[in-house]
């Protein structure tokens, strides 16, 4: 399935920021990204029945007669779409084009006005970003507000019979994470042993970028993995707050036996996450599963698991002796959420006036994800081992 096909009412999330690089000179960094709702599939569709009794309805040929031009209707918050069409009706002044749509008013937006982002103040959509970000605490400031958590489901993906929400970043990261099928490892040998052309700069995963983007200087990294650059750890340790690429699009040192949090920070085993993934993975090792008490206390203690998660002073208390029941761990895939800040996991949350004229939470989602609480990580891995496996 094709999510991008499925995607609308896109809003661009648009960073501009110039990094040092060498001697005086200065990397920018220029991103635009598009939150949009990405349902699962088209039944998941937002229907727009209703709209904010409020806005008013207009027609290009109205606008016109009054010399509205298409710079003002996006000074109105107008989409994009709809200003160049109105641009194109000016030039050509064909009547069959005329349109009309509904000019909302304030804090409200969509085609019928039909969405909010709940702001009483006018604020722009960057703020609006920033702002939702900057609201998400971290584990270790508030243990009791965890992430939801997203899952990479192109996959089949089991732990001891049970489903696993693998990340995409747990793909060919040299750990086998899916435990019954491997899947997670197959074919990954095949980026390893890939070359690169002469003009061409080798990741250490084996992919390979323009040697010009190698050269650039110390501005964000262009491998997946960073193998280009020098890691900057002070905005890797902020990825919780970060809805930038080079937080999304980035990955774990494959062989360095760090676990991915989610977001582009990588933490050492069961060291904590920002965002509370670690949880996860905690979980899942200490769960008893089918095995005897006596059995998973020996297995503990064999494998000085305590000590791993805990430190050398550890003991197997009550808590190891009485883990939590695996299943109900793993087949949830989300935390309870405390916070509205990550309702949507990495997207925004926005209401959304339904046909009786109440309001429901809804979810945009950054290119990267889909569903309706943006729950899902899309299908770049597989394009990844795919162009990878190429013959070059």
């Amino acid at each position: 399935m094709k999510i991008n096909s499925l995607q609308y009412d896109c809003l661009n999330y648009h960073i501009y920021y110039e990094k040092p690089a060498y001697q005086e000179l200065l990397d920018a960094v220029d991103e635009i990204i598009p939150y949009c709702f990405r349902p699962e599939n088209y039944h998941d569709r937002l229907f727009e029945n209703s709209i904010d009794l409020s806005s008013q309805r207009l027609s290009f040929e109205q606008l016109r007669l009054h010399d509205v031009t298409s710079l003002q209707l996006l000074a109105w918050s107008v989409s994009i779409d709809i200003a160049q069409r109105y641009e194109f009706y000016l030039s050509v002044l064909d009547t069959s084009l005329n349109e009309e749509f509904y000019n909302c008013t304030e804090s409200w937006f969509g085609s019928r006005c039909q969405y909010s982002f709940g702001f009483n103040e006018q604020i722009s959509f960057n703020q609006i970003v920033e702002a939702t970000f900057r609201q998400r605490k971290s584990f270790p400031e508030s243990p009791e507000v965890i992430a939801q958590v997203s899952c990479y489901v192109l996959l089949e993906c089991h732990r001891n019979g049970q489903s696993w929400c693998l990340d995409w970043r747990e793909v060919c990261n040299g750990i086998i994470d899916c435990f019954d099928e491997g899947s997670d490892e197959e074919n990954c040998f095949d980026m390893e042993i890939n070359e690169c052309e002469e003009n061409e700069y080798r990741c250490h995963n084996g992919l390979c970028i323009s040697g010009e983007l190698w050269e650039e200087g110390e501005g964000d990294a262009d491998c997946l993995d960073r193998s280009d650059e020098v890691l900057d750890a002070f905005y890797i340790k902020s990825c919780f707050q970060d809805p930038t690429i080079r937080c999304e699009e980035h990955s774990c040192r494959a062989h360095e036996g760090t676990f991915p949090c989610g977001d582009g920070h990588c933490v050492n085993k069961f060291d904590e996450c920002y965002n509370g993934r670690h949880i996860l993975l905690i979980e899942s090792m200490t769960a008893k599963g089918n095995l005897t008490d006596e059995c998973w206390i020996a297995m503990v203690c064999l494998t000085e698991l305590a000590e791993q998660i805990h430190g050398r002073n550890s003991v197997v208390n009550e808590r190891f002796y009485w883990p939590t029941d695996q299943s109900s761990i793993i087949n949830s895939n989300t935390f309870t959420i405390q916070n509205s800040s990550w309702y949507c996991n990495r997207g925004l949350t926005a209401h959304f006036r339904s046909e009786n004229d109440t309001f429901n939470n809804v979810c945009k989602c950054p290119p990267s994800y889909y569903g309706h609480l943006c729950q899902y990580q899309n299908q770049r891995v597989s394009l990844t081992l795919h162009l990878s496996s190429v013959d070059r």
